[in-house]
């Protein structure tokens, strides 16, 4: 028979993510919080920004900065740090996407230009596609005699044969063949809005298509923006479903499945790691989410949901961030991400994974059988286990027992935690034959 425990919290939302004690420092790596256009030939720490928003890295792991405000593409040298103007991408047209190939190409998405500029890796810069004026022509023909409607993100697949466009003014994904350079359609009909999942992504409605991602095997994940989901296109067969989102604009659902969460109407970053886990940025509640790809989850692993600039050096949870937009996976695993409002680009920088405390004298975790629902939660969150005596024991981020209670035979507990400040927290149930650890967030509204 299960027993229950149950943990009471008004206004919060706890978040297990799940077994391992991984925590996720944040520390700025470029710009100093000023508005400005200065620091080239320096340290990038000692750069300013204006409005930072899309971010792209070469295979010498070069970060490339789309420089919004001031229309130009920064970049950082890997080996050294040194922030210049890339070459060639002076005076661009608000740049808001940015893609780089094997031969250290940049493609550049031109938002208020329509166009897409391709600079070489000597700064020789030339339209790569749209003719500059707004609308919609082109399917079929060259992409330089293509009409664009304020274009967003870019996307190569693994092979380089191919770029995607989030074309996003005229409700459409448009693919470009490198090798021809010929322009068509592969989602979206033109109209603004959603008629559903299941079918085949030419015919399905999209609302802004603000950022994309691509998986190893081709499959192509949207940030639909106006329709507060992301869809994945299958490389297979060509149909279109929801991975994320309710289609509801909120920030709700973290620890549970992701398509029943809500996301904001401001969500511009969408990234990948190795793992074909899935990131996007919320400006409008300044975090960044994660789904994860093993069990369709969703959680909070940067913000707290308050604007403005805090946390360096400490748990990404704990961080404060201002309108985070453009984010990628470097080579390292670590989640790069422009901090826009903050002037700063940021990187979170997950410690090596450690088992936290977990195991039972015959070495097996099976007496514990441990669960934790509903989550997300506000209200009621009940601890599970098919062992009737143990001990519950709560600890704050820097190790500080804050509750500590003993289940015998009730089965129930109830914790008031109206008093816990926002953060991460550490579970820890004991019996004589285990003892388990797991890992959760409090978020206050």
């Amino acid at each position: 028979m299960k027993r229950s425990i149950t943990i009471c919290r008004s206004c919060l939302i706890i978040i297990l993510a799940g077994n391992i004690a991984s925590a996720q420092t944040i520390n700025t790596i470029a710009g100093t919080g000023g508005s400005g256009y200065t620091g080239d030939g320096g340290q990038a720490a000692a750069a300013t920004f204006f409005n930072p928003a899309s971010l792209a890295l070469d295979t010498s792991g070069n970060l490339y900065i789309g420089d919004l405000s001031n229309s130009c593409i920064r970049k950082i040298t890997a080996s050294t740090g040194i922030i210049t103007t890339a070459p060639g991408t002076a005076g661009l047209f608000f740049p808001v996407g940015i893609v780089v190939d094997a031969a250290k190409n940049i493609y550049v998405s031109e938002w208020t230009g329509n166009r897409i500029r391709k600079i070489t890796s000597a700064g020789v810069s030339s339209i790569f596609a749209g003719t500059g004026t707004a609308g919609f022509s082109g399917d079929g023909s060259l992409a330089t005699a293509a009409e664009l409607n304020m274009p967003y993100d870019l996307e190569l697949d693994a092979a380089q044969n191919n770029l995607y466009v989030a074309d996003a003014g005229n409700q459409r994904i448009r693919k470009i063949n490198l090798n021809t350079g010929i322009i068509t359609t592969i989602a979206g009909t033109g109209v603004y809005g959603y008629n559903g999942d299941g079918i085949s992504a030419d015919t399905a409605t999209l609302a802004v298509p603000s950022a994309l991602a691509m998986d190893a095997a081709n499959n192509l994940f949207i940030l639909d923006k106006d329709n507060a989901r992301i869809r994945m296109i299958s490389s297979s067969t060509g149909m279109i479903s929801t991975v994320a989102g309710s289609g509801i604009s909120g920030y709700t659902g973290d620890g549970g499945p992701a398509t029943a969460a809500t996301m904001s109407y401001q969500c511009y970053g969408l990234t990948l790691d190795a793992s074909r886990n899935v990131f996007f940025s919320d400006m409008d509640h300044h975090c960044i989410r994660e789904i994860l790809d093993s069990s369709g989850i969703i959680h909070t692993v940067a913000g707290t949901g308050a604007a403005g600039f805090s946390g360096d050096g400490g748990p990404a949870a704990l961080a404060e961030l201002n309108g985070p937009r453009g984010l990628l996976v470097n080579r390292s695993g670590n989640l790069i991400f422009a901090d826009q409002m903050n002037n700063r680009i940021r990187e979170i920088t997950p410690d090596s994974p450690q088992a936290v405390e977990q195991f039972s004298l015959n070495g097996k975790n099976e007496n514990a059988n441990i669960s934790m629902y509903p989550n997300p939660v506000s209200e009621q969150l009940t601890i599970e286990s098919s062992h009737p005596d143990f001990e519950l024991k709560i600890s704050d981020a820097c190790g500080k027992i804050v509750y500590k209670t003993t289940c015998a035979q009730t089965g129930k507990t109830e914790v008031n935690t109206r008093d816990f400040p926002g953060g991460i927290y550490f579970v820890e149930i004991r019996s004589t034959d285990f003892v388990e650890t797991r890992k959760m967030v409090v978020v206050k509204y």
